[in-house]
């Protein structure tokens, strides 16, 4: 497993990437939590993402509490909405 990161600036989350065998799963780290996309998730799965984001629509007042929204700038300056999920439960103390 091989591991890269990106910084941003202060306020930005930390993109890292992992390699699992020919994968490579990007995370973002923010608020010492460890958060994936739907396309992250689809990508590990090896499935497409409108799979992830049918079964959360299926299962949000489930999955809402393991989810946040994050907003990044793209390249052209636009903001973007991203929906990310955490493992752990809102329940569970880190």
């Amino acid at each position: 497993m091989t591991e890269s990161k990106t910084h941003g600036e202060q306020d930005h989350p930390l993109v890292f990437s992992k390699n699992f065998e020919d994968l490579s799963i990007k995370f973002i780290k923010r608020s010492n939590k460890v958060w994936l996309t739907s396309s992250a998730i689809a990508n590990g799965l090896q499935i497409d993402r409108t799979n992830i984001n049918q079964i959360f629509h299926n299962n949000k007042q489930l999955l809402e509490p393991y989810s946040a929204v994050m907003i990044f700038i793209t390249v052209d300056g636009k903001k973007r909405e991203v929906r990310v999920f955490d493992k752990k439960s809102p329940l569970k103390k880190e």
